[in-house]
């Protein structure tokens, strides 16, 4: 065989392969991207928990947006001055002899982590669960932690702010450039990541539309 032609034959297998294992790792990659953003709550249940988070703030005479440290002092958690190598992200445990529930972290947690473990863990005392209690890594989590996920969001991104935000940026006919812009937007205001800010927007809109 033609050594030209056989080095051009290798050249373009070399590439269809690039190509084919880009297309399927895009839509693993998007699937998965997908899978995280996505709740298993319906709108009913969303309505029910940004009512438990209004009534929480007003007992407590909060405003809506509070610092999470605020809140914690509310509910009567404290972090954990030493980091450990636990399973989850975060451990929420029984309440001391004061009544002072710590949350301990997983060591190598970045801050957007760390102060949405910690909102999750307020979430739970909020939804009146049982502790101690832990916020697990993966997909696939059970009601019980997808809810103290949703009030976490709801107390670090209140839905009428983030409405506002997204209404007066035109956010739903905006470009996809512009969206990503958006997106980054709210994550450097809330200081939470990409699939937590896309999650909410996504909550946001299913509950004003509803």
């Amino acid at each position: 065989m033609n050594p030209e032609l056989y080095l051009t034959i290798i050249l373009i297998s070399c590439f269809v392969v690039f190509i084919t294992s880009f297309i399927l790792n895009s839509g693993r990659i998007k699937a998965e991207f997908s899978m995280a953003v996505k709740q298993d709550i319906t709108s009913e249940q969303m309505k029910k928990a940004e009512e438990k988070v209004s009534r929480f703030l007003l007992k407590n005479n909060l405003k809506p947006g509070e610092d999470i440290s605020v809140i914690g002092q509310a509910l009567k958690i404290r972090v954990n001055d030493i980091e450990e190598q636990i399973s989850g992200q975060a451990h929420l445990g029984s309440p001391d002899i004061n009544g002072i529930m710590t949350v301990t972290f997983r060591r190598g947690l970045s801050q957007q982590e760390k102060t949405f473990a910690f909102a999750h863990e307020c979430g739970h005392i909020i939804n009146e669960d049982a502790v101690p209690i832990d916020r697990p890594d993966g997909k696939h989590k059970a009601y019980v932690e997808q809810a103290a996920d949703y009030v976490a969001a709801a107390l670090l991104m209140p839905l009428d702010d983030v409405y506002h935000y997204l209404s007066i940026n035109n956010y739903q006919n905006a470009s996809p450039q512009k969206r990503t812009r958006l997106l980054k937007g709210l994550c450097r205001t809330y200081n939470v990541d990409d699939i937590i800010a896309l999650r909410r927007i996504r909550e946001v809109y299913t509950l004003k539309n509803s």
